[in-house]
Parts: structure tokens; sequence; C-alpha cells
């Protein structure tokens, strides 16, 4: 990759088509400025990391001003979506285009132009190839409007082979710029993630101060979920697990946290067992350190005396591993990984191994599908995933509460 400019012209009129896009409309142009400008003659069309504006210089003289506009907005909202970094194991073909049908619904409803013939999934899917062998455009589907990537991909990924064999193996298929992943480390691609966030943020008071540009209807629902303030998940966990397990005062033990804190408040006395079961969903989606830290705070509920027992499952389609520990052991998060997620086997162990379980802590991303079996104590889904998919996935869980926790959020 190489960062020399061999085409002036062509860079100017990207820089053009994004100070445009700054002046007539705020919210995409604001967003534009914050990707670095990179010739690269050996892609189709254009392509973005999270950082940086990639283009082909061939690929910009053949677009139109308008078209030139609307390719740049096509790009940023591949960031503000944060699409370099929820791939995950997903392919990377089918995913670039679920990711334009999300997209251009936004592009094409806020009044700007794409390259091309609008592209649905039938056209993609017909049988009779020699209808649209000579069309070239941009994906873009009405029956996609409202869902997530996450969502089209799963839809598109019925007929994956299918579209493979029309669309080829790379490349930008939705021609009109594509989503590599973020480079560098998870950590990396989570302080990206965060610049984005931040960004979009700034990007909703900019075109409000300026009233300058239409924010797209789409991104009304992450703009307000970036708006949340944050509660630290820490504090969320610890007031689950206490509410979960308390039984009742006593002034015969004293709260340790009281004491700690300069005051004396009554501890609580239980009539069994106290039993906190923390599982760890090990398909690869959650980082180790994220899993550390729900460790050490699980932890902490034995070491201020509100748990009696603690037992930490790491599971994926199956429970595979199984620590327990009692007051005074130290707690320590073990390095496992699986394949797949699937909860009923999680919970049918907790039945048959855990009857005297107090709560349930559960840490995951939690794309499943299955659940299993409702336990008779509460559960706490803590869902380490995007900002943008965390309303949509705490929708759907049968039993107990979600949280969404973040390894920004100390």
């Amino acid at each position: 990759m190489s960062n020399s400019i061999t085409d002036k012209q062509a860079r100017e009129k990207l820089i053009r088509a994004r100070t445009n896009l700054l002046v007539n409309n705020g919210f995409f142009g604001f967003l534009a400025m914050q990707l670095r400008v990179v010739e690269m003659p050996e892609i189709d069309t254009m392509a973005v990391d999270g950082k940086s504006l990639f283009y082909s210089p061939k690929f910009t003289h053949k677009l139109s001003d308008r078209e030139r506009e609307g390719v740049v907005c096509h790009e940023v909202m591949h960031c503000a979506y944060s699409h370099f970094s929820r791939r995950g194991s997903r392919d990377p073909v089918l995913w670039n285009i679920a990711g334009d049908f999300v997209i251009n619904l936004d592009i094409v409803g806020s009044g700007l132009v794409l390259p091309g013939t609008p592209i649905t999934l039938a056209m993609m899917l017909e049988k009779d190839k020699s209808k649209y062998k000579d069309v070239t455009g941009h994906m873009l589907d009405q029956q996609f409007k409202g869902m997530t990537t996450e969502a089209v991909y799963d839809k598109l990924s019925q007929h994956m082979k299918v579209i493979h064999v029309m669309v080829g193996s790379g490349g930008d298929p939705g021609n009109c710029g594509a989503v590599l992943d973020a480079p560098g480390s998870s950590t990396d691609r989570e302080e990206t993630q965060q610049t984005w966030e931040t960004s979009v943020r700034m990007a909703v008071e900019t075109a409000r101060q300026n009233n300058a540009g239409n924010i797209p209807a789409s991104l009304r629902k992450l703009i307000e979920q970036l708006k949340r303030p944050k509660i630290s998940w820490r504090e969320k966990t610890r007031r689950f697990i206490d509410q979960s397990m308390t039984k009742e005062f006593s002034w015969s033990r004293l709260s340790r946290r009281s004491v700690a804190n300069g005051y004396l408040m009554p501890g609580t006395i239980a009539d069994r067992l106290r039993h906190l079961v923390f599982f760890v969903d090990i398909s690869g989606s959650v980082p180790f350190e994220m899993a550390r830290s729900m460790t050490s705070e699980v932890a902490g509920a034995l070491d201020e005396g509100t748990a009696d027992m603690v037992t930490v499952a790491y599971a994926d389609t199956k429970v595979q591993h199984v620590d327990t520990y009692v007051q005074g052991d130290l707690v320590v998060c073990g390095r496992y990984t699986g394949g797949g997620t699937d909860f009923r086997d999680s919970f049918r162990w907790l039945k048959e191994n855990a009857p005297d379980a107090s709560c349930v802590v559960y840490l995951t991303d939690l794309e499943v599908y299955n659940f299993g079996e409702e336990p008779p104590c509460p559960v706490l889904w803590a869902v380490y995933n995007n900002d943008m998919r965390y309303d949509d996935l705490a929708a759907k869980v049968p039993f107990g509460m979600s949280i969404h926790i973040d390894n920004m959020i100390s």
C-alpha cells in the first residue's frame, strides 16, 4: 500500500466532495473530515477501515459530483455503524453487501445520489442471469428497512453460494465503496469504535448548531443510544448480586463496605448457602480482558461476604470447564476458547449441578437463538456487544434482565 499521490486531480475531486458536504450537510461533512484520504489505485472503488478513506483515482473520475458526495457519505456510514469492528468471523463479501443494504436506505432517504441502478436481493438471486448481466449499481432493497446489518447478513447467508457466484469473492460488489476490518489489535479496534461513537455525537451537535443537513432517520435510534449517560456496569452488576443474594439484615454482622467508608450499617445473613454462578461465553466474541474484569467483579461477592460460594463455568454450545470457589479462595479467570453459542446446555448443567444457585450472571455477546430453560433464580445477562446492537439483542431475551457492558467504562 502506497500513500503517494499519482493523480492529484482525482484527489482534488474527492477533497472537493468532502468540502461540499461540510458546507451543505453538516452531519455527513463533519464525519467525512475524520477520515484520512489515501490514494489506492489497486482497489475497484473506495474503502474505509475506520481510520482512512481509500480511493481509486479511476473510480473517482467516473463519478459525477453528486455521486462522489453520495459515495463519500456511504463510506462514512460504514464507520458510523462501526462495520469495521462488527464483522467477527462472518464472510467479508456478504458482510459488505449487508452493510450496503442498510446504509444505502439512509443515503437515498437523505436525498443523496449513488452511482448506477438500484439492485435488490431478488435481482441478485434471479436464475436468468442474462436479465441483469449488464446492470451495475448500488444495493437498495426496501425489505431491509429497519433491519440491523447482522439481521440482513443472516438473510443473505441463506443464499451465500448463489450470491458469491454473482458477485465474485472480492472487490466491491455494491459499487459504492467497501468496508475493511479496522487495523491493529482488538484493543485498537475498540478504541477506533469509541472514537467514532464520540464523532457521531459531535456530528449531531455540529449539524444542530449550524442547522446544516439532515440526520438519517434510521440513525436517530443510534444517536439516542450514544447520548444516554453511561452507568458503570460494575455498579449494575454489584447491585444485581446484592439484591439477588441478600436475605435479611443483622447488626451482628456489620457491612464491610460501610466500615470501609467510615460508617456502620448492618450486614446481611442468609437462610441458606448463597451460591453465585457465573457463566463466561467462550465462543470467541468476548475478549479475555473483559472476562477477567467481570470475573474480578464477581469475585468481590466472595471478598465482601455477599456470597458463600462462586462457580465460574466456561461455555460455548456446551459447558466446557467449571471452577468452584469459596470464601478465602483466589478467583482466577481461565483462558478458554470454543465455537458457537447455545445457552441450552448451560442451564441444563445449572439445573443438574447447581440447583442451589442464588443467582446467575452470564457474560456473552448475546448473538444466540437458543436460550434454554429458565432457572428458578434471577439471571443477569452481561452483554458485551456494540451499542447499536444492544437494544435489539436485549429485546429478544426471554427471561432475566440485561445490562450493556463496555471495556471503556470502569
